[in-house]
Parts: structure tokens; sequence; C-alpha cells
């Protein structure tokens, strides 16, 4: 994506020195914050930090440092607003609350996996419930 069709698809970081990524030629504000195993080609800016081998791609845009938490099989992460990703499969935390055990018998959870997977979305919005000090 070119810088002119960044700022037309996000018109808030137009004036915002944005780098292109050597790693899937995304754009990042911060790129001492960006590992270069990352592969980066969407849009990573504001307090985020990307590292290790993540993935930020398609339309993705990272404002704040995502939530991860390690599981087993597939690694949660709660990005910004309320996308909820485990593995590849992306939804918001009242959609995971619907479907998660449907998706993990999908994908071969055992029934205590499935089990920690729910609790990890409950604690998810507990966590998000509290008000964070600026």
């Amino acid at each position: 994506m070119t810088r002119e069709e960044l700022n037309a698809k996000y018109p808030w970081v137009a004036d915002t020195e944005l780098f292109q990524h050597a790693n899937g030629g995304g754009w990042v504000e911060h790129p001492e914050r960006v590992d270069a195993s990352a592969f980066v080609a969407g849009l990573v800016y504001g307090d985020a930090r990307v590292s290790g081998n993540a993935r930020v791609y398609g339309d993705a845009q990272v404002e704040r440092t995502p939530w991860t938490i390690c599981l087993g099989k597939h690694t949660i992460t709660k990005c910004d607003n309320d996308v909820i990703t485990i593995g590849c499969h992306v939804n918001t935390l009242a959609g995971w609350f619907n479907k998660y055990e449907a998706v993990g018998r999908m994908e071969g959870y055992s029934k205590e996996e499935i089990t920690r997977y729910g609790a990890a979305l409950k604690m998810i919005e507990q966590l998000t419930a509290v008000a964070v000090a600026a």
C-alpha cells in the first residue's frame, strides 16, 4: 500500500511520520518498537509494540500493544477495540462467548481445553471492564 492509499484509508494518520517496514511493507510509526522478524503489511502506530514472529496484515491496525494469552494449541490475542483472535479465527468478545465451544470442538480441543479457553475469555471480559488510569 502506498502512503497515499494509506492516508486515504486511515486519514487520522495523514500527518503522522510513518516508516515502511522491511518485512511486509506495512507502515510503522515507531520502527524501534517493531521487531525485524515481525511481518507487517498493515498499520502499527501509537504505543503499540510488535515482537517475535507476529503478523499484522490485511486491514489490521494496531494502536496499542495487544494482549496475548498462550494456553496451548492456539494463542488468544485481544486487539484494539473488541477484536479477539484465537488462532486464525477472529470474532468479537460477545461472538466468542456464543461460539468458542463449537470452534474448540471443530479444532479438536479436549473438554478441558475448551473450558480453559472459555475461562480466558471471561478473564478478558473482566479486565476490559476495569477502568485504566491515564
